[in-house]
């Protein structure tokens, strides 16, 4: 080679190392370099939809290099390829399937995945969290009872094992209004819960608690039972009338078809007193298991007992005498067979002092005694005669159960009524064959000398007797048995009809004799 063409090979040389060197200088500065990533937030967790921004770290901002998106260092897994511009610098991410992801964001060529020309950041870890946390109730049983006045307080857990409650709420939705709650070291408590309008039954309060990442989780057992219905009861004090000293006993049953009878706020007085005469009233209190409460009552009568009990003295008949009568025949009479007698202490107006099972033997059951002045010791006497008796001056006329006679002492001009029950022997009844409707009781009039009916009222029967009361102003004797048979209008007019005809046919025909004549 002659020394020409080794000057021309020389700079030939010289101008390709100068080409290798402006290339190589060139290509080292368009080299991709780092980028810097940043986030809208920087969180440990998510629901899976997130934006993650970057710019470049250095190097000419408007070269042409690819930016990938690695998920879990899988190349299979790119989501995005942005080219580095004004105009792409983030990647919105998007995936609600709950897991762990590790995200690797890459500058380089598309060929250059992980190679030496790929500049990549620190990985990034972020937890998608797509599961709601759990809601408890602590202390709380469903359908507790509550009335639609009141407040409801809840103590509410929540709980969650993925991203924590941090900053979450409760959201309470009660017949479609909401209140929400913050979440304190993994409790929401309410006190204010707010009952108002709704309906008696079981209502369903939902419950809603979001964690940290905002998923909201619904618990819609809860129940309370609405009840703004009072409950209703019976009482009863029995007996309702008794003598000063006898037991009353008075019960209360309530009944509540909402919530229930809360037993023990049941009121009443058991055994009231019967120390004083009057009527008095008991009241009973109760109440549901939601606070609805009410009230019953009901009374009883106190009246004065006698001082001394029913005593029957046997008495001893006289001799049997005579008396005429006007067909010339003679009827026995007797005296009495049975006595009792009983006193009351005081017997005051507007209060009836009453005496029970007086002298069953003579018919009579209970003698109940009223006054228009105050009487002290009074004394009322039964005697029962077996025939008539010698002061009475004729006979009762029917079928007689017995005669008897009722005596009083302090009592003249303080009697204002007195009400006897008699009581009669069904059996007496039917074999005289009469039925109950054909019993009376008749009083002796001394000043008449007379026998008048009484105003007889069936009051009731058992098995053995048959029980009437009447009312007087006035002691005598009295006589039980047969009603009278009173003859009927219609009969005593036809009677009169016949005697008339009769009359008219006896004018006539002595009218015509006569004429014949």
């Amino acid at each position: 080679m002659n020394e020409r063409n080794l000057k021309v090979l020389g700079i030939f040389a010289i101008l390709a190392l100068v080409f290798l060197g402006t290339y190589f200088v060139f290509a080292a500065s368009n080299a991709p370099t780092a980028l810097n990533i940043s986030f809208n937030t920087t969180p440990a967790y998510d629901e899976g939809n997130f934006t993650i921004n970057w710019t470049s770290g250095g190097g000419d901002a408007a070269a042409n290099y690819s930016v990938f998106t690695f998920v879990n260092s899988s190349t299979a897994n790119v989501y995005a390829a942005k080219i580095l511009n004004s105009s792409a610098l983030g990647y919105n991410f998007v995936n609600t399937t709950q897991g762990n992801y590790t995200f690797i964001i890459a500058a380089g060529n598309a060929s250059a995945v992980f190679s030496t020309e790929t500049n990549s950041t620190t990985n990034i870890s972020i937890f998608v969290d797509r599961t709601a946390p759990l809601i408890n109730f602590s202390g709380y049983t469903n359908a507790t009872a509550k009335k639609n006045t009141t407040q409801l307080t809840l103590n509410i857990s929540v709980t969650d094992g993925n991203s924590g409650v941090t900053g979450s709420v409760c959201l309470i939705d009660v017949n479609g209004t909401n209140q929400s709650i913050p979440v304190s070291n993994g409790w929401c408590n309410s006190s204010f819960i707010n009952l108002t309008g709704l309906s008696d039954g079981n209502r369903t309060i939902k419950v809603y608690a979001n964690d940290t990442v905002k998923i909201l989780g619904l618990n819609n057992s809860f129940i309370v039972l609405i009840d703004n219905t009072a409950p209703t009861a019976s009482v009863v004090c029995s007996p309702r009338t008794v003598y000063t000293g006898d037991k009353v006993t008075c019960t209360c049953e309530p009944s509540d078809s909402g919530s229930g009878i809360n037993s023990s706020l049941t009121s009443i007085t058991a055994n009231p007193s019967t120390s004083d005469t009057g009527t008095f009233t008991k009241i009973c209190s109760f109440s549901d298991l939601a606070g609805n409460a009410g009230s019953v009552s009901d009374s009883y009568t106190v009246e004065q007992a006698s001082s001394i009990s029913s005593i029957q003295v046997p008495v001893k008949k006289s001799a049997t005498t005579t008396s005429a009568t006007t067909t010339g025949t003679t009827t026995p009479t007797e005296t009495a067979s049975t006595r009792a007698s009983h006193t009351f202490d005081s017997i005051t107006p507007g209060v009836a002092a009453v005496e029970k099972d007086f002298n069953p033997d003579a018919g009579v059951k209970e003698i109940s005694i009223e006054v228009n002045n105050p009487a002290q010791n009074v004394e009322i006497t039964v005697t029962k005669h077996d025939g008539k008796p010698a002061n009475v001056s004729i006979e009762r006329t029917g079928k007689l159960y017995t005669y008897l006679q009722i005596e009083t002492k302090n009592l003249t001009d303080k009697l204002s009524k007195a009400t006897i029950t008699f009581q009669i022997e069904k059996l007496w009844v039917v074999d005289n064959n009469l039925t109950k409707d054909d019993v009376a009781v008749s009083k002796f009039d001394e000043n008449s000398s007379q026998w008048n009916e009484l105003k007889t009222t069936f009051s009731e029967e058992d098995d053995t007797f048959y029980y009437y009361t009447i009312d007087v102003n006035s002691f005598s004797y009295f006589a039980i048995g047969e009603k009278a048979v009173v003859e009927s209008e219609g009969g005593s007019k036809a009677w009169v009809w016949i005697v008339l005809v009769l009359a008219i046919l006896g004018a006539v025909a002595w009218f015509l004799l006569n004429r014949k004549k």
